[in-house]
């Protein structure tokens, strides 16, 4: 068994296969349960994280409301994985009319 590993510093160009790393990608095999437990996973963890910040994003929420000036929340339409469109939702932080004030100035001052 050889389990000598070069110097990348020394030699960059050199290297040597190791039977562990041959072995080690054997290990690799896809499951098929895999992609549900992943999901199951990916879920419940999202939905304790949600549980965790919501009292923050409830806080945020009433300060907007607060302010009388607009609805809660700005959606508009991105790009997403693969080029499909998708409605992003977020807290909105610009004034209500926020894009028709920025048309405004533009052709005020292009600049």
């Amino acid at each position: 068994m050889l389990n000598i590993d070069p110097d990348p510093f020394l030699e960059p160009h050199f290297a040597v296969a190791r039977r562990d790393d041959v072995a080690s990608k054997r290990s690799n095999i896809v499951v098929p349960s895999e992609p549900l437990v992943k999901t199951i996973f990916d879920r419940i963890a999202a939905f304790q994280g949600l549980l965790f910040v919501a009292p923050v994003m409830m806080i945020i929420a009433i300060l907007i409301l607060m302010r009388r000036d607009g609805p809660v929340f700005f959606s508009h339409v991105r790009v997403g994985r693969g080029g499909r469109p998708f409605r992003c939702h977020k807290f909105r932080t610009m004034m209500p009319d926020g894009a028709e004030l920025f048309r405004h100035i533009l052709s005020i001052d292009p600049i």
